[in-house]
């Protein structure tokens, strides 16, 4: 690695009453190449003649095998003790020297001396932060030196920064806030693939799930928050992690875009030489474990400009080939490629390196997805479309089928062999169409009459299946045991925990209320919001009592946990047990358990009551 030394004056103005108002970091620095490694830090003091001098205050040196040593002069001026924090911004730096140093004419005096990096024990850092972060004290007025020696087999990328503490904190607060903001984008939108794949069972939106995972890990990476928080401390991780997250990245987002744009039915060239592409970025993946980090990067700097160079004129030409979907494409990953390009011109020392390029490269990422995620919705409206106009192409065919007909039977006596074949086949495109109506129909039915959040029956599967419930109890003479069951404060479980915990309720809740839902005969569905409605034929009423009371009792005792809180989760019962009258109706069944249940909530909830000519109170 080349050894830099960076040399900037800080200089603190003081108000009348000696209280520090401010300090200014000029930019300017000079750089050191230790070619020496057992030269000492006075050694390396004395040699003023080494240091190469620079502007600015972004340091980007690349890899090298030799250290990195920083310096900053300080002229403090101020009546009292002063301390200050400095942070350097990256997580990959393997180990990081610092030293204070104060001056005595020409005599350097080391105060202090601290050690950082990722490769140090992480519980040892300070304020366990995810950059390097030293103390830096200054007990008096004077001119003071601050060293720093940065070794690492990953880039020299990253800026250096001394703080008040107070605007250290101020400013951490405010770069958490925006990567909170930015992770749970890329949360919301994997669910949405996720959901998108569950139900269309297709493998379009599995690659784009897995794309969004990559930059969020990748942005975790570059942040620090990874090491910080996701594999916190793992050296290993740390050290190949932001390769292997790219390079994911850059090969789940480019199959995403070929099965996206329908590339292989459009352009079979185009879609191999695609395929050929993405292949290239197993090769840094599977060697990652095996090569310095630089040849590493490289060839993956080299495939990721290729990929996008060639990704853009591949968008290009189907949008001028009309592909819809290739202009979607084309908007949302031309802000993705975007941010990249900014860390990319970091990296070659264009733009300087900072929070700043790791904000807008993150920004770019997370609204080009947003982008992408349109295009998405986008498809599936359309091809919702194009269903329903199959449909209609079907009636037309069907009518068509009708008169020909018509028209056969007319001339029957004089074949006309032209006739008949036309026949056949507008016969046979009618029967394929139908075919897949039909499948279609089917598909559309059953999901229609599940609930999508728990997997159990909705309300329009129970309004097809109660009156012949109803009329099966009617002819048998059998009870009919009809119970709504209510979670209890259900209001104040999503408003104290959240909507995501307030669904997870309702996914074990169901589970539960399945397990004594056993019997062929019995019906159990999500009525609407938090209410289940279990229909138990056959069924007395001290059969569906105990049937009662043990789930009372189950979800009381049971366990609801959400982000290591426990969720308090009881539930209410209305019971209604008859043989159905001649008059009976599931509205007029319905209404009796229902007042049931609003009478178990009056008495004070967790309970069951039942519905009779005057209710009595059956004490949970």
């Amino acid at each position: 690695m080349l050894m830099a030394l960076i040399v900037s004056r800080i200089a603190f103005a003081t108000q009348p009453d000696g209280q520090v108002s401010y300090f200014r970091l000029a930019p300017e620095y000079r750089s050191h190449v230790q070619t020496d490694r057992t030269a000492s830090v006075q050694q390396l003091l004395g040699e003023s003649g080494a240091w190469a001098q620079h502007r600015g205050t972004s340091i980007n040196v690349g890899y090298n095998q030799h250290p990195v040593w920083l310096r900053f002069d300080v002229d403090v001026q101020t009546g009292q003790q002063l301390q200050t924090l400095l942070e350097i911004g990256s997580p990959f730096l393997d180990r990081v020297d610092f030293y204070l140093v104060a001056w005595r004419g020409n005599q350097a005096d080391i105060l202090d001396r601290q050690t950082g990096g990722d490769h140090q024990d992480f519980s040892s850092r300070l304020h366990q932060h995810r950059y390097p972060l030293f103390i830096a004290g200054f007990p008096a007025s004077g001119q003071y030196s601050l060293f720093m020696r940065v070794e690492s087999t990953s880039a020299l990328m990253f800026s250096v920064a001394l703080h008040y503490r107070d605007v250290f904190f101020q400013q951490e607060i405010r770069g958490q806030a925006f990567y909170g903001i930015y992770f749970g984008v890329i949360l919301v939108l994997g669910y949405f693939n996720l959901m998108l794949m569950m139900y269309l069972r297709e493998r379009t939106f599995l690659h784009n799930l897995f794309f969004l995972i990559s930059i969020g890990i990748y942005q975790a990476a570059l942040s620090g928050f990874g090491y910080a928080y996701l594999w916190r401390g793992s050296v290993m991780i740390n050290d190949h992690v932001l390769v292997l997250s790219a390079a994911a990245s850059f090969f789940f987002g480019g199959m995403f875009a070929i099965q996206f744009m329908e590339l292989k039915t459009r352009s079979l060239l185009f879609y191999r030489l695609a395929n050929i592409l993405m292949a290239g970025f197993v090769v840094p993946v599977l060697l990652t474990p095996f090569l310095r980090e630089q040849l590493s990067v490289m060839a993956l700097q080299f495939l990721s400009s290729l990929t996008a160079l060639y990704a853009f004129f591949v968008m290009g030409h189907q949008v001028l080939h009309r592909n819809p979907w290739a202009l979607y494409l084309l908007l949302g990953w031309t802000v993705t490629i975007g941010g990249y390009c900014v860390f990319l011109l970091s990296m070659f020392d264009v733009l300087p390196y900072g929070s700043s390029v790791l904000y807008l490269q993150a920004i770019g990422l997370g609204l080009g997805n947003l982008l992408v995620t349109t295009a998405i919705a986008a498809r599936v409206r359309r091809e919702r479309a194009e269903k329903v106009s199959a449909m209609h192409q079907a009636l037309e065919l069907s009518q068509e089928v009708a008169r020909l007909t018509r028209e056969k039977e007319q001339i029957e006596n004089a074949a006309n062999l032209q006739l008949q074949q036309e026949v056949e086949q507008k016969t046979r495109e009618l029967n394929e169409m139908l075919e897949y109506l039909q499948n279609s129909n089917r598909r559309l039915e059953r999901d229609s009459q599940s609930d999508p959040l728990t997997g159990l029956h909705n309300r329009r599967y129970l309004d097809s299946v109660f009156p012949d419930t109803i009329d099966q109890c009617k002819r048998h003479r059998s009870s009919l045991g009809v119970l709504v069951i209510d979670a209890d404060h259900f209001k104040k479980i999503n408003d104290n925990f959240g909507h995501l915990a307030g669904d997870e309720v309702l996914r074990k809740l169901s589970t539960i209320l399945q397990k004594y839902c056993r019997r062929n005969l019995d019906i159990l569905v999500r009525y609407g919001g938090e209410e289940f409605v279990m229909l138990l034929p056959a069924t007395e009423l001290e059969g569906v009592l105990k049937i009662a009371e043990s789930i009372r009792h189950h979800v009381q005792y049971a366990q609801f946990w959400f982000d290591d809180q426990r969720v308090p989760v009881t539930v209410s019962m209305g019971v209604h047990v008859c043989i159905p009258p001649v008059h009976a109706t599931p509205e007029n069944l319905m209404h009796k358990a229902d007042e049931a249940l609003y009478q178990a909530k009056s008495n004070g909830r967790n309970r069951i009551e039942v519905y009779k000519s005057r209710f009595e109170v059956v004490k949970a």
